[in-house]
């Protein structure tokens, strides 16, 4: 790829030695030999081609839209659930996962319906929907991380909906194994404490142990996305720097929202219920536009080295040069 004309300017100015020089001579893990520098023009040339924004909120409609038939189907299995108070301990656990006080609008439609009872028909024809909504959001996903504009090879409509099938069953047990964690977790911590096998000194070092099973759940989901919408390379690699990146900028926003809306929870009182649901919906757009930041990040550093290790005959495109 021939030098942009962004670069070019960026030459010219002092730029040029505060970020560009440094850019060329740091070579950052996972970029296979690169600098900063080669990635990041293809990168920058990704996020302003991509249509970022689009893809974002496609991707946040679709996951929303998925969440009210899954909820239908958990409720009408809760009953069926042998624990004394699960519904409980499900709610208290669940409401560290939530920025601020979004969970008050999940936690109390739940609790309306569940005070109403879910019949039969409804849970029937919420099981119905689920399959349909969820196969359809992490289609959805897909279907928007494979317009990454450095992806080479995409997929067909018939391969991505295999695969957002194939990834709804997976993601399916990942649902299960986080909803045991969460819940049993706490059971299985008093019952150890009680018998003497565990010391409430080690409980805060247990605690850390559950949030790296959660951490180690969402990064691996994040990793089967971006495996799944990439047809371009030969093998599935499980880490990634975009992985990496967007686990960690999830988590760092997550953390962002928590603190803005205990901070400022007088929007709840002012806004109510669509406040909350206000700010549920951006939360989700930014994760959202983050999981595709990760994936443009990976399709950028997959061009950059193509285009620097193909020989000058057989490339597509001019070798990478930085000079002028």
């Amino acid at each position: 790829m021939g030098e942009q004309r962004w670069e070019q300017w960026m030459r010219r100015t002092p730029l040029s030695r505060l970020l560009i020089a440094p850019l060329e001579r740091f070579h950052p893990w996972g970029f296979q030999g690169m600098s900063a520098w080669d990635v990041f023009r293809f990168f920058v040339v990704g996020v302003a081609e991509g249509a970022l924004g689009i893809r974002a909120a496609a991707i946040a409609f679709q996951v929303f839209l998925s969440i009210f038939p899954v909820i239908l189907v958990l409720l009408s299995l809760l009953p069926l659930v042998p624990v004394a108070d699960f519904q409980n301990s499900l709610f208290e656990a669940l409401r560290h996962y939530f920025p601020g006080d979004t969970f008050l609008l999940v936690e109390s439609t739940v609790a309306d319906l569940l005070e109403t009872g879910v019949h039969p028909e409804i849970a029937s024809l919420g099981f119905v929907l689920m399959l349909f909504y969820a196969s359809s959001a992490i289609n959805g996903i897909l279907l928007g991380l494979n317009e990454a504009h450095h992806l080479e090879r995409k997929g067909n409509w018939l391969l991505l909906r295999a695969m957002s099938l194939l990834l709804m069953v997976v993601f399916s047990i990942f649902l299960i194994v986080a909803v045991l964690l969460i819940v049993f977790s706490g059971t299985v911590l008093d019952w150890l404490t009680g018998h003497g096998i565990l010391a409430l000194e080690d409980l805060p070092l247990i605690q850390a142990v559950r949030w790296l099973v959660t951490l180690a759940l969402l990064f691996t989901t994040i990793t089967a996305l971006y495996n799944a919408a990439d047809f371009s390379k030969d093998r599935w690699r499980f880490i990634t720097p975009g992985a990496v990146a967007t686990t960690a900028l999830i988590v760092l926003t997550s953390i962002a929202f928590a603190w803005f809306a205990t901070s400022l929870s007088s929007y709840n009182r002012l806004y109510g219920s669509l406040g909350t649901l206000l700010l549920l919906l951006v939360w989700l757009n930014v994760n959202c536009f983050l999981l595709i930041i990760g994936f443009d990040l990976n399709t950028a550093l997959n061009k950059a080295r193509r285009g620097i290790r193909q020989p000058d005959g057989l490339s597509n495109e001019p070798p990478l040069s930085t000079t002028d």
